[in-house]
């Protein structure tokens, strides 16, 4: 299982990906909101935070990202039980997203170092 679309149009010398941080800090919070609160008393304004970050996902070309948030805020939503299982399983899809995010900037940071020519003139 992957957390990004193999044909995601986010590189590491986007300023997209900066975006894509927050947006990984955005569904972290609301992660741990959902965790702290529990699924049954999430509020409709927390249930709908759930589903604006769907289209955000979307956006930057996390489509696996975002059909697991869309499932889950609709088992949420429906009240079954099974949303217990896909909030792990998401929670474990951010991170592995949120890996690959800082593989691919360190990755672009190291290639401008090593294309770093320093002028020796003295």
């Amino acid at each position: 299982m992957t957390a990004l679309h193999s044909q995601t149009t986010l590189s590491a010398d986007d300023p997209g990906c900066a975006d894509a941080l927050r947006l990984v800090q955005r569904l972290n919070a609301l992660l741990d909101r959902l965790c702290t609160k529990g699924l049954r008393a999430l509020s409709s304004e927390d249930l709908s935070g759930l589903r604006a970050q769907v289209q955000e996902l979307e956006v930057i070309g996390a489509t696996t990202l975002a059909e697991q948030l869309a499932a889950l805020a609709d088992q949420i939503g429906d009240g079954q039980r099974s949303a217990a299982v896909a909030a792990c399983r998401f929670r474990a899809a951010v991170r592995v997203f949120e890996r690959l995010l800082s593989l691919r900037m360190v990755e672009a940071a190291m290639g401008r170092a090593m294309d770093y020519q320093p002028d020796h003139e003295h």
